[in-house]
């Protein structure tokens, strides 16, 4: 049952959500916009914080290197670390142990770090800036909707945003590249919100906070966040040129340059080592397969309905139609058909592929296939009184079915089930981290794969996972640490296992090698 999977906290807030679904859209059906608009948002910040403690737990990969980057941030906001020193004797030469962690854009953890500061270090206040940057994503997709098309598409958009299941395996850090790839599309929606804004009222200030989303955008994850100006660029080659809108544009782009340079500029004139070594590793994304992240070129075609949904891709096909027969801006339409195309086109050719870099098409994609979903509800309420609603709330029921797939959040999230190893594994490993107290200095060694991530986010304690040859069991002893060393498949050399200042942990760790 899905009910008893899950804690009884998570148990009250999924119901909360459920109910707040059922009354917005029975006011929905009233056609009672405020009302229903307040239970749809109520029912999204539930399931947000719902998602955000599915794993009691660091994921792994992505998950806990942001973390443990965000947490040392707290020190030294403006240098990002995984390692927070650097002396012990090793190759420092990967993402994955650098000292410096330029690997990704700040924003994001800086966001993390501010959370933190203010509410303590722990998962949930990882992934609390999601959950807010969640709900903005909705209200843009709702107002997008609205202006373009009526508060009915509004309504049915949103509906499918917040049922996704990829989209809360994200704010659950679960996905690639979970809160990095869900903050990018925040900002890319707002900043694509703020130009649709602008193109209604022509208004200084929403090409003013067009630029601001899109260079924060960027200061998330590069170049993708400046997809707005992609749209831009397609406006201005349809409709005419002229000299306000030219400012406009031109005062948007340079907010967005104002915001995303002056870190790049840091970072090279501080960390230049560092940070051309960055800079060529992502520039090779494009030209060879980084980590066995490869794939055909209709990789993204492939994974399409598993990102945005079921319900949501077979939505899409018929939507592509209606939405250019019903949006109020004809020009709209085809501007984010193309767009659509040239983004899967672009990251197609690209060479590595990783399921998450579509996601920044979250908005025009939630708003096609929402316009297909609103024909359905309007052919189904042609029926009189409770056959139509009864018919509109099992269609939504079996949409809400395919894009949330209960089964799969189980059998992904339930910490109760004893066969899910990978849960087990890192709950098990938490306890074990935090577990460790030491009165002296000390340093962990032998840490089972990467998990010296987790160890050093679960404890105080400098993690690696080697054993400490001479040089580095030289440097503990001068610098006075002590050793504390994890049971592993390798023995110990004889002098570590004589001396009083190292300690053999009985605990074991489980995981990957």
């Amino acid at each position: 049952m899905y009910f008893t999977a899950f804690s009884t906290y998570q148990t009250i807030l999924f119901l909360f959500y459920v109910i707040c679904l059922l009354v917005a859209v029975s006011y929905r059906l009233q056609e009672k916009e405020i009302h229903s608009l307040i239970f749809l948002f109520l029912g999204a910040a539930a399931l947000f914080n719902y998602a955000a403690m599915l794993d009691p737990f660091l994921n792994l990969w992505d998950e806990r290197f942001h973390a443990l980057v965000a947490k040392n941030m707290r020190n030294h906001s403006w240098m990002p670390t995984l390692y927070d020193d650097d002396f012990m004797p090793m190759a420092y030469n990967d993402w994955d142990r650098h000292h410096i962690w330029l690997h990704k854009q700040p924003l994001f953890l800086w966001q993390m770090m501010l959370s933190f500061k203010m509410f303590g270090v722990s998962e949930f206040s990882l992934r609390l800036p999601s959950i807010i940057l969640g709900l903005a994503t909705a209200g843009a997709i709702y107002r997008s909707s609205r202006l373009l098309i009526d508060a009915k598409t509004a309504f049915y958009t949103t509906f499918l945003f917040i049922t996704g299941y990829y989209m809360l395996n994200l704010i659950a850090g679960r996905e690639c590249i979970d809160h990095s790839d869900f903050v990018l599309m925040a900002y890319v929606s707002l900043s694509i919100w703020s130009f649709i804004e602008y193109t209604f009222k022509r208004k200084k200030y929403w090409a003013f906070l067009a630029g601001l989303f899109a260079g924060l955008a960027f200061l998330t994850k590069w170049m993708p966040g400046f997809l707005v100006f992609a749209l831009w660029g397609l406006y201005f080659f349809q409709r005419k040129w002229n000299k306000h809108a030219l400012l406009d544009f031109s005062m948007a782009l340079g907010i967005a340059i104002l915001i995303a340079l002056p870190w790049q500029i840091y970072t090279f004139v501080v960390y230049p080592a560092d940070a051309i070594r960055e800079w060529k590793y992502n520039s090779a994304h494009l030209t060879h397969a980084l980590e066995g992240h490869n794939g055909p070129w209709w990789f993204h075609f492939k994974n399409f309905p598993p990102i945005f949904g079921w319900a949501s891709a077979i939505l899409f096909i018929p939507g592509c139609y209606l939405f250019i027969k019903k949006i109020k801006k004809e020009y709209m339409a085809a501007y984010f058909l193309i767009l659509r195309l040239c983004t899967l086109l672009f990251y197609s050719f690209a060479a590595t592929k990783m399921s998450s870099y579509p996601i920044i098409l979250c908005l025009p994609v939630a708003l096609i296939a929402g316009t297909t979903l609103v024909q359905l509800v309007d052919w189904t309420e042609t029926y009189k009184n409770y056959v139509g609603r009864s018919m509109v709330l099992i269609m939504l029921f079996v949409v809400f079915m395919l894009n949330f797939r209960p089964s799969k959040m189980v059998e992904t999230h339930s910490t109760k089930a004893s066969n899910n190893e990978y849960a087990n594994m890192l709950i098990h490993n938490k306890k074990v981290f935090r577990s460790l107290h030491f009165h002296d200095p000390t340093i962990l060694f032998n840490v089972k794969g990467r998990h010296y991530v987790e160890a050093m986010f679960y404890s105080p304690y400098l993690a690696y996972r080697f054993i400490p040859d001479s040089a580095q069991y030289a440097t503990c002893k001068i610098r006075g640490f002590k050793m504390a060393l994890f049971p592993g498949k390798e023995k110990f050399p004889a002098h570590l296992l004589n001396d009083p200042d190292v300690r053999i942990l009985k605990d074991t760790l489980k995981g990957y090698d």
